[in-house]
C-alpha cells in the first residue's frame, strides 16, 4: 500500500500554510493579513528590516499583537531579523552595529512571545587580493 487512502489523511488545514505577511501599520495588523490568504502560519520582521533602530515596543502594542494571535487561529508565527545584520563584518563598527540589532531582535521575539527567530549571520569580506593577469 502507498499510504493512507484520501479520507484517513488529516484534512489539508493541520498543515502550517503561510507566508512572510507585512507589519505595515503596526506589528499586530500581521494577523488579519495572514488571515486574509487563510494562513496557519506567518513570518514576520520585528521591526523595519532596512533600519538599523526602531521605538521599543509600547505594551499597547505587545497586548493587541497577542490578542489578535490568540483570537487569528494562526498557529505559528517565526520572524526574520534585520537584513542589515553582519555578525561577520571585519569593520568594527557593523559589528557593534550587528551585535546590538541582534540583541534587540531577540529582545523583541521575546516581548511577543515569539520562540523562533531567522537569523542570516552575515558574511565577511574577502582580504585576498584578486588574481591578476601577467603577460
Amino acid at each position: 500500500m502507498r499510504g493512507k487512502p484520501l479520507s484517513q489523511k488529516k484534512p489539508f488545514s493541520t498543515h502550517l500554510v503561510g507566508a512572510h505577511v507585512s507589519i505595515a501599520g503596526g506589528i499586530q495588523n500581521a494577523f488579519a493579513r495572514g488571515l486574509q490568504i487563510g494562513a496557519t502560519a506567518i513570518q514576520i520582521f520585528l521591526k523595519n528590516a532596512s533600519q538599523w533602530k526602531a521605538r521599543p515596543y509600547d505594551v499597547r502594542t505587545i497586548e493587541s499583537f497577542q490578542q489578535n494571535w490568540k483570537s487569528s487561529g494562526i498557529t505559528f508565527v517565526g520572524a526574520h531579523d534585520s537584513y542589515l545584520i553582519n555578525l561577520a563584518a571585519s569593520d568594527p563598527v557593523i559589528h557593534r552595529r550587528s551585535v546590538e540589532a541582534l540583541c534587540d531582535e531577540l529582545d523583541r521575539a521575546e516581548q511577543l512571545g515569539l520562540r523562533y527567530l531567522v537569523v542570516h549571520p552575515g558574511y565577511q569580506e574577502s582580504k585576498c587580493a584578486t588574481p591578476s593577469t601577467s603577460s
